[in-house]
């Protein structure tokens, strides 16, 4: 009778079950960029905090909003070495030979913008700097021929990076000052703990010098913080009070030319914070600064308003109200720029419009954790 039952059940549900229709494969195909970086493309760059074995960056279409691809990038991404030309860049990454442990590696992986496949690899000393991301520890000299990663363990050096040949050229101590603000394609200076700064040159194969130290350029009661902007000429550096020291070279030596107030006639205690705090469009000398209002404390915290600046004035512009928070901000460099924010621990990228900040389109499902913003180079002059 059990058994009857069972075979009728079967028999009703085979008669009511609805016709399946045939599942079609799935065609797989693979896709090809254009040689180079179109002016309105953008690196999304995510250090992974729940999953830091395996950063990532993420290339956006800033004018659609559409993700055109991802690499992987390792432990503890901070950002892409992208070479002037659009064309190529490299990515200099941590690995371990059990996941999460045992013999640490550390390369720099090239990769073409055509198909962002992994292509050539050079090993790297097993020192690059590790932590919270910005651009100042991979820089990529103007021209493009040379590129300096950071290294802290916690003694200090840089390793070159010969871009074209694709080799190593080195690795050079920096003790007592770190990071890499370059002049030119020769030319650089690194940042030191007492607020004095050490001019350093690169010679045609790649080795370092590094000249004294200059006398203390910044205050101690007001430091600046790392995450400087090239202007193409000058270097501006934004202290935990609002000043911005605008640097140059004076017979080959970093001076501040001069400093002037982000804070003009503003009520409130309003501050520059985040974690890539400003932008800077070249073509029209404007500087976009994430503003926050906070205690001298406060640098890391995100900006609720942009504060647009006449850079080579000093002059506020405008003030932009964000709606919310951003940590980041970079700008494209063409005649017809667009603005990019991102705030730590929130998903989307927002791409704006460079005069009113309203947001144009937004970029979601590309991680939680999104640090640095890198639009399409521009080489900016060298030797």
């Amino acid at each position: 009778m059990f058994k009857k039952s069972l075979l009728t059940l079967a028999c009703v549900l085979a008669w009511n079950a609805p016709a399946r229709a045939e599942l079609e494969p799935e065609q797989l195909a693979v896709e090809s960029l254009p040689e180079t970086m179109a002016p309105h493309w953008v690196w999304v760059n995510e250090i992974a905090f729940d999953h830091m074995t395996d950063g990532r960056a993420y290339l956006v279409d800033g004018d659609s909003g559409r993700v055109l691809g991802m690499i992987s990038a390792g432990y503890g991404h901070g950002s892409l070495l992208l070479h002037p030309s659009g064309k190529y860049f490299a990515v200099p990454a941590t690995y371990f030979s059990r996941h999460t442990r045992g013999e640490r590696n550390d390369v720099a992986t090239f990769y073409k913008m055509t198909d962002l496949a992994p292509g050539t690899e050079v090993a790297l000393p097993p020192k690059r700097y590790n932590g919270m991301p910005f651009l100042a520890t991979n820089r990529m000299m103007p021209g493009g021929h040379f590129a300096l990663v950071y290294n802290f363990t916690p003694e200090q050096s840089l390793t070159v990076l010969d871009m074209e040949s694709r080799k190593v050229t080195g690795e050079f101590a920096t003790p007592g000052c770190g990071l890499t603000f370059p002049f030119s394609a020769t030319r650089f200076f690194l940042l030191c703990s007492d607020g004095s700064t050490q001019p350093g040159t690169l010679d045609a194969q790649g080795n370092i010098s590094l000249q004294p130290a200059t006398q203390q350029l910044f205050p101690t009661d007001d430091p600046v913080t790392e995450k400087g902007v090239w202007t193409g000429s000058n270097w501006l550096f934004f202290s935990r009070d609002g000043q911005v020291f605008v640097v140059g070279e004076a017979q080959g030596k970093p001076t501040v030319l001069r400093k002037w107030p982000l804070v003009q006639s503003v009520p409130g205690h309003w501050r520059p914070g985040g974690q890539q705090t400003a932008a800077y469009h070249q073509p029209t000398d404007t500087l976009f600064v994430l503003m926050h209002q906070g205690d001298a404390n406060s640098h890391k915290d995100a900006g609720t308003e942009l504060w647009v600046y006449k850079a080579s004035e000093g002059k506020l512009l405008r003030r932009m109200d964000l709606n919310g928070g951003a940590t980041s901000v970079a700008v494209s460099q063409d005649a017809a720029p667009l603005l990019y924010t991102a705030n730590l621990g929130e998903t989307p990228l927002k791409i704006r419009d460079v005069d009113t900040g309203k947001v144009r389109r937004e970029v979601g499902g590309i991680g939680y954790s999104i640090t640095v913003l890198q639009p399409a180079p521009v080489d900016t002059g060298h030797d």
